[in-house]
């Protein structure tokens, strides 16, 4: 029989944020073997800083496929809702026969926890980044400068950022500023592009330097190996190569063997968009002020407090 099936759902993919796909299939069995055909749908909005974001036209790609004897039609459909319709089976069987067989998910996983432990116990920080984001013919730069410092119970940060994007048809590029500052109890975070003008104060929350990383590696197949010198340090180094509703991917994280730290990461997708990102300074252990975590409003500026929501007031 014929069965018409579908499926929509929002989800993060390297190079691209607030994905939505719909998916829409169907299936016959002749034969001992399945046919069906898979039309995708894609939009996306484009992870530009700022409140708003832009989202591009649908993108419809179509697979007709046709599924050898053996083999659960159950699995082949849900393998197509994994990986991307063009040219999907040949960049996954390709990813997976780079990848050693001997490399077990335990075997990363416990080496991840290791180097977050390692990570926890670095008392402060102070590190300067650059992220190019490429996507088609535009290359976005963003700079950004961190300080932390970690005491018993929490996390003071500071993180002042500066992204550059090329404007069609102008020498200068857009340029738009970010300043967020958490004293380890409140985060303060002047919206980008606003200079200043507009400041939301939210409840500080705990941070996951390896959040990125482990979402990479949920839809993913990973290994290790050891990675060159980086700023002095010696790294390890995670690869995941992996496909998710956007498409098939690519990424390399290079870590601090002794700190945790990720000081370099590359994440290629199969449109061609790539994701680098490149640690020049790293300050690990020194001294940092207590001042540089301490906060004050701009004049004029307004504050936007969410830590207030929910709260009764009275006289």
């Amino acid at each position: 029989s014929r069965t018409p099936c579908g499926v929509q759902w929002i989800s993060d993919v390297p190079g691209a944020a607030n994905l939505a796909t719909k998916e829409n299939w169907s299936a016959s069995r002749a034969s001992g073997s399945l046919k069906g055909e898979l039309r995708r749908t894609t939009s996306y909005s484009e992870p530009i800083p700022g409140p708003t974001s832009r989202i591009s036209p649908p993108d419809e790609k179509i697979e007709v496929w046709t599924e050898q004897p053996g083999r659960s039609g159950v699995e082949r459909m849900d393998t197509l809702q994994r990986v991307t319709a063009r040219k999907a089976a040949l960049v996954v069987a390709v990813a997976f026969a780079i990848l050693p067989l001997a490399v077990r998910a335990s075997d990363v996983d416990k080496l991840l926890k290791s180097l977050e432990q390692r990570r926890g116990r670095v008392k402060s920080l102070h590190t300067v980044t650059e992220t190019a984001i490429r996507q088609q013919e535009v290359t976005r730069k963003t700079r950004f400068e961190y300080w932390e410092l970690n005491t018993a119970d929490t996390r003071k940060t500071k993180r002042v950022g500066r992204t550059e994007t090329p404007k069609k048809g102008e020498d200068k590029p857009q340029i738009i500023e970010s300043v967020s500052v958490s004293d380890g109890q409140f985060l303060w975070s002047e919206l980008a592009g606003t200079g200043g003008k507009t400041i939301i104060k939210s409840v500080a929350t705990a941070s996951d330097d390896f959040g990125g990383l482990r979402d990479v590696m949920r839809r993913g197949k990973a290994r290790t190996r050891p990675g060159e010198e980086l700023l002095g340090m010696k790294t390890v180094v995670i690869e995941v190569v992996g496909s998710g509703v956007g498409g098939a991917y690519k990424a390399t994280y290079w870590i601090g063997e002794k700190n945790g730290i990720i000081l370099k990461s590359r994440v290629t997708n199969s449109d061609g968009s790539r994701i680098e990102t490149d640690t020049s300074l790293c300050e690990i252990d020194r001294k940092i002020p207590e001042s540089t975590f301490a906060y004050t409003t701009p004049d004029g500026a307004e504050v936007i407090d969410t830590t207030t929501i929910g709260q009764k007031t009275g006289t």
